[in-house]
Order: C-alpha cells, then structure tokens, then sequence
C-alpha cells in the first residue's frame, strides 16, 4: 500500500511540475531567438481562434442590434471577415515571440528580462489549462494560456 501511494504522489508531483518544465523551455526558446523551435510550443491555430472570438464578441458589443441602425448592421459581416483575415496573416510565431518578448520586458525588474523573471503567478485553471500572469494585476498584465494537447503543453493564447 505505502509502494502504491509513494507512485500515486511522485506522479502527481510530476504532473504538477511539467508545465512549469514547458514553461522554462518557452523561456529558453524565446532567448535563442530561433523561431522555428518556438513551433511546438504553440497553438498558432488556436491562438488565432482566440483572437477571432475576441474580434467578434467586441464587434457586437459595439455596434448596436440590426433594427436599430441596419446601415451598421449591415457592416458588421464585412468588418467581421476583415478582421479574420488580419487575425490570419498577424497571429504567426513571429508575432508569439515578440509578444512574449515584450511582456517579459515589460514586467521584468532584471537587466536581461527573460519570460520567467516576467512571471508573477503560474498555476492550473484545471487538469489540461494553465494559466500564466505576467506583471502584477492592475498594472497592464499579460496572461498566457497553456493547454495539454497530445501530450504538450502548448500556448493557446495571449491576453493583454
């Protein structure tokens, strides 16, 4: 019985430091500056499904329902497809690395600002989401979604 909880621990213990591992690797990737290397670390998809609920849910909110102002309205599609291709030809690895590199900047008190000396609070939403804050909240945090995907931790998405 001790054997068998001694494993269930040491494999919890594993689970709970492995993102923490994908982050120091992000970190390493980010100081190399190779861009290529950052592939594995990103869901260059997903991060770009983010950004396009993002532009759909602050188009809503800012132009008013149909009846009310159909000129508008009838904006709204073409605005919403302008907004998908930006998404598209913006959000690539490049663009992950600079903005890593310039929240980790941002938020770094050190000489040489790594991604990990940004990092103020790193933890699990749940079991396959963890979340990364960079800076304190309240002064222009960034936060950095990381998801579990076919055995990665891989960023989903970015949060200004």
């Amino acid at each position: 019985m001790k054997y068998l909880i001694g494993i269930v621990l040491a494999a919890t213990i594993l689970y709970g430091a492995w993102p923490y591992y994908a982050l120091y690797r992000i970190d390493d990737v980010l100081g190399a500056g190779e861009v290529e290397s950052l592939g594995p670390f990103v869901d260059v998809d997903a991060l770009r499904e983010s950004y396009r609920h993002r532009i759909g849910t602050d188009l809503e909110r800012l132009l008013p329902e149909q009846a009310a102002a159909p000129v508008l309205a009838w904006l709204q599609e073409p605005l919403e497809q302008i907004g998908k291709e930006a998404v598209a030809h913006t959000v690539t690895l490049e663009w992950v690395r600079d903005r890593l590199r310039q929240a980790a900047r941002v938020h770094s008190d050190e000489a040489v600002p790594y991604f990990l000396s940004a990092i103020d609070y790193a933890f699990f939403e749940s079991w396959d989401l963890f979340l990364v804050r960079l800076g304190e909240i309240g002064r222009s945090e960034t936060f950095v979604r990381l998801e579990l995907q076919d055995g990665a931790w891989r960023i989903v998405d970015i949060i200004d």
